[in-house]
């Protein structure tokens, strides 16, 4: 972010905005789809939120003034929410004696990848215009998601996909079953 403030001819501050653009998008767009988005709807959202995730930082390239820069980063990080509920799907598709250790190597893997890619961006960023380096990236991206969409498993229209895991029912469902406080006086 630094290179892109600097070709926006901004400093420290600068930065700082650009730095935050994108969690303010994260957490606006984590909310509404998991307040406002009904659980059986958010598996099919994950293909086209994770190619606009990418994609809509394509328009990067053309220069965009500082604060539709912001608007993008914002929208970007809106769209990265994908991986709520691919996370989901990840951790039900694993077995459960086996989750933990499953999710660290993505996670490793995931902060691997990001971390190359940020350093490349950076090489990359001392040759070109940030603009455009964030441009291909972007690009780049979304023609990846786009590519490996034919790979993405479809469900059958009558077998929607739910979130119907124990922590999600346990939200929605009373708790008969489980002893309190209450069930426990007297013993001691």
């Amino acid at each position: 972010m630094a290179p892109l403030a600097r070709q926006y001819g901004g400093g420290a501050g600068t930065v700082g905005l650009l730095l935050a653009a994108a969690p303010l998008g994260m957490a606006l767009g984590g909310v509404a789809l998991t307040r406002f988005c009904p659980p059986a709807a958010r598996p099919r959202l994950i293909l086209p939120l994770a190619a606009m995730s990418a994609g809509v930082l394509t328009v990067t390239w053309l220069v965009p003034p500082l604060w539709m820069m912001l608007l993008l980063l914002v929208l970007a990080g809106a769209a990265s929410a994908f991986a709520i509920p691919l996370n989901a799907l990840f951790g039900r598709a694993v077995p459960r004696q086996y989750r933990g250790r499953a999710f660290g190597v993505a996670i490793t893997g995931l902060s691997g990848l990001q971390g190359t890619a940020m350093v490349l961006a950076g090489l990359a960023a001392d040759r070109w215009a940030a603009t455009t380096v964030i441009g291909f990236s972007g690009l780049s991206g979304a023609v990846a998601v786009l590519a490996f969409a034919p790979l993405w498993p479809r469900r059958p229209a009558s077998t929607p996909a739910t979130f119907g895991s124990p922590v999600e029912r346990a939200r929605t469902t009373p708790n008969v079953d489980i002893p309190t406080a209450e069930a426990g006086r007297g013993r001691r």
